[in-house]
């Protein structure tokens, strides 16, 4: 199956239904304050490019480290997921 990836939001409101976008979970959906994976990808769009390094210093769900691993950023995580 195909990896739909959210449309790129360009407005300050920012509208993600779901957890996960495409076939494969990003995170961990039971963990308490899980973040939606659109949110993360379309930082990541905004703010990063390929190659560049993410520091994600509380790792949660682990949903930051999922969606870079994805988009070809390099990732840090001091808490262990």
């Amino acid at each position: 199956m195909k990896n739909s990836k959210p449309p790129f939001e360009t407005t300050t409101l920012w509208d993600f239904p779901t957890q996960n976008y495409g076939d494969k979970p990003h995170g961990d959906n039971k963990y308490r304050g899980v973040t939606p994976a659109f949110v993360i990808w379309n930082l990541l769009q905004r703010y990063t490019k390929e190659g560049n390094l993410v520091v994600d210093p509380m790792c949660g769900s682990g949903t930051t480290i999922d969606v870079c691993k994805e988009e070809g950023r390099t990732r840090y995580h001091s808490k262990r997921c």
